[in-house]
């Protein structure tokens, strides 16, 4: 089957249709709204998950949503943003990000003689595995928290995941790569079979949710000492990250240990990697190559065990042959000691 017969028989298939001016149209109200450059591979998600809505709505085509979400209905344009954007989170993805703040922030304020304020924000934190985490991490850094003045604000443009993160309850396959100690002290079992987890109180308590378009100009005045941004930007154009991190910098005057952490796949403009250099995972120690292990510790080569190279491979159904002996023998001499 040729490819313009599939893609006809693709159409056939679909409900509603879906032709180059609503995908443009649209595109460009992700790109006003939330910043998201989709490209053309895009294609197929931004129907799968826009036709949901039409079938809510009762819409009879494409068109029809995009006059509503143009004539500037509110309550769909937050339901638009929430079926556009990605939430894949974890708690303590990229798990070097939290010992850097552990380490750089937080161990220094458990012998500081005046106990200062400390506001960390987590941008992008959708169902609120993020924030929670920070959360764990300032309380095992700091045993006496209460006494502190330290705030975690949670911010995300998709209010659904904001809800579910704010109720802070999950399934246990989601606290499941938690280690025991962080599931016991940190989180309440709810129910038997298919139990769920609940946050515990003194994580909450450090943790405000708000729901925040990044696009929009920023109504915090910081500063921050951390800001978590991370897998939020990849999607953006590069004159959207720039824009973006050049306010976040705004909320972190310099010279302050506060940083941006991003994620893995996020590039920080040139011009702010000075400020904020990427925290990098440890390297993993690799077992010694097959080279080195050829050395003893003093440099020295260490015997070979079995026949030399060129011998190997060599034998014949008479025995080795003419070669392997020559070799044989010359090793013999050299294992042999002077004046034998």
């Amino acid at each position: 089957m040729d490819t313009t017969a599939a893609a006809s028989r693709d159409l056939q298939l679909r409900k509603f249709i879906f032709g180059e001016e609503d995908f443009a149209a649209l595109r460009e109200l992700v790109k006003t709204h939330t910043g998201i450059h989709l490209t053309e591979q895009k294609r197929e998600m931004v129907y799968g998950r826009l036709s949901r809505r039409l079938r809510a709505l009762g819409l009879e085509s494409f068109r029809a949503y995009r006059e509503l979400l143009e004539g500037g209905d509110a309550a769909e344009l937050v339901q638009f943003c929430n079926a556009i954007t990605t939430n894949l989170t974890s708690f303590f993805r990229e798990a070097h990000h939290f010992q850097y703040l552990r380490e750089q922030l937080l161990a220094p304020l458990v012998d500081a003689r005046a106990a200062r304020r400390v506001r960390l924000w987590s941008a992008g934190c959708s169902t609120g595995e993020e924030p929670y985490s920070l959360a764990m991490t300032v309380h095992e850094a700091l045993p006496d928290v209460r006494r502190r003045d330290i705030r975690i604000l949670a911010t995300d443009l998709d209010t659904e995941v904001l809800g579910r993160g704010e109720r802070g309850v999950y399934d246990e396959d989601r606290v499941r790569g938690l280690a025991p100690q962080r599931l016991e002290r940190f989180f309440r079992r709810q129910g038997g079979a298919g139990a769920a987890y609940a946050v515990a109180s003194e994580l909450r308590d450090l943790i405000t949710f708000r729901e925040l378009n990044l696009m929009r100009a920023l109504p915090m005045k910081g500063p921050f000492d951390a800001i978590f941004c991370r897998n939020v930007v990849i999607y953006f154009d590069k004159d959207t990250q720039r824009e973006l991190f050049a306010r976040m910098a705004r909320l972190q005057p310099l010279p302050r240990v506060g940083r941006v952490h991003a994620g893995r796949q996020d590039h920080l403009p040139e011009e702010l990697r000075c400020a904020w250099p990427p925290v990098r995972a440890p390297r993993r120690v690799r077992p010694p190559s097959r080279a080195s292990r050829a050395f003893t510790a003093s440099g020295t080569r260490r015997a070979r065990a079995g026949p030399p190279r060129c011998c190997r491979g060599s034998s014949t159904s008479r025995g080795t042959t003419r070669r392997s002996r020559r070799c044989s023998a010359r090793a013999s001499r050299r294992a042999s000691p002077k004046g034998a």
